[in-house]
């Protein structure tokens, strides 16, 4: 939901789930002619803004290609199949927070190759992740034999 803020002077996201009470005013709010809510979200991935971004991702397998490229996943995607059978997902982004988080979602099958940046990311979370199923070591054992109390 986008909202003026009085109080910062511009327009903010608002999250409808944290809105506690709402109150019907007696005016009329009239938008301004030059007001486009499309100029708050063009380019966006999500509701998250930032730098605009080049993104490439090698899509891995035909199943994934299909899923992806059957959605509208931004306004400036293109597919570009590879002689390999994997298929390059380019876009330009504002802003890759919750890119990082949808990438994640299509592990192992999606793999960023730019920026250097969002890889580097994804990699992080990916090993922090995998260290939460890594084998538990074992408690170590002690020498000698238990006293009773």
């Amino acid at each position: 939901l986008l909202g003026y803020s009085y109080r910062r002077r511009k327009t903010i996201w608002l999250a409808i789930e944290r809105i506690r009470s709402v109150t019907k005013l007696p005016h009329r709010f009239e938008y301004p002619a030059s007001y486009s809510p499309e100029k708050y979200t063009e380019g966006m991935f999500g509701i998250i803004e930032g730098p605009e971004t080049a993104v490439e991702l090698l899509l891995h397998g035909e199943q994934t290609t299909a899923f992806l490229s059957s959605r509208r996943l931004h306004p400036t995607q293109k597919f570009v199949a590879r002689p390999d059978g994997k298929t390059l997902l380019s876009m330009q982004v504002r802003g890759t927070t919750e890119l990082s988080s949808f990438i994640l979602s299509q592990s192992p099958w999606v793999e960023v190759l730019k920026p250097e940046a969002l890889r580097n990311e994804v990699a992080e979370r990916l090993r922090a992740g995998s260290a939460l199923y890594a084998a538990p070591t074992p408690p170590a054992r002690s020498r000698g034999r238990a006293r009773r109390q």
